[in-house]
């Protein structure tokens, strides 16, 4: 699993340097502003992390085209694992053309290259108790407990299927797995 985590890293780490973002995160931003103005629950239907479920209307189980067709076109498809829209600060890991393992949000691995950083920055992603990223350990533990494991900067939430990763107590990013 760890040679798998470090191969997706690796080819999403070269990917930022080779291809452009179809959309700037301010764009990505100001679609999902001019959609609350318009009366759209963004929340829920846009941004939402789903433990267990996805993230907006992305769904474990669902087929790569299926999410193609709602998202687009990924800024990096590194092997047919690992789909990047680094616009929206996500990375979708598929097999088989199956949305089946992960959903990354914003810089789980910590990198400090300024591209991967804006992984972090562009992430909006956020529970519907309004976790995401910038959000502190004591506002996690508050919502959702003690976790069931803690490594390094990690908060394990194995019921939630779902991890958090710490940088100077704020979030940088966000695993969910199926």
């Amino acid at each position: 699993m760890k040679k798998i985590l470090l191969v997706i890293s690796t080819f999403a780490f070269i990917g930022f340097f080779c291809v452009g973002c179809k959309k700037t995160p301010d764009e990505v931003s100001q679609d999902t502003e001019a959609k609350t103005n318009q009366g759209g629950d963004v929340s829920s239907e846009y941004l939402l992390i789903r433990p267990g479920i996805g993230v907006g209307k992305i769904k474990f189980g669902m087929t790569v085209k299926q999410m193609k067709d709602i998202l687009g076109k990924p800024d990096v498809a590194a092997t047919g694992v690992s789909y990047i829209y680094s616009s929206l600060g996500i990375e979708i890991v598929a097999r088989d053309e199956v949305v089946v393992s992960d959903i990354y949000c914003g810089n789980p691995h910590g990198k400090t290259e300024p591209l991967v950083k804006a992984m972090e920055k562009a992430c909006k992603f956020k529970t519907a108790e309004g976790l995401g990223i910038g959000s502190t350990e004591s506002e996690i533990v508050e919502v959702f407990g003690e976790p069931s494991k803690r490594k390094g900067n990690q908060l394990i939430y194995k019921n939630k299927r779902m991890g958090f990763f710490l940088t100077d107590d704020k979030v940088i990013g966000i695993i969910l797995m199926k």
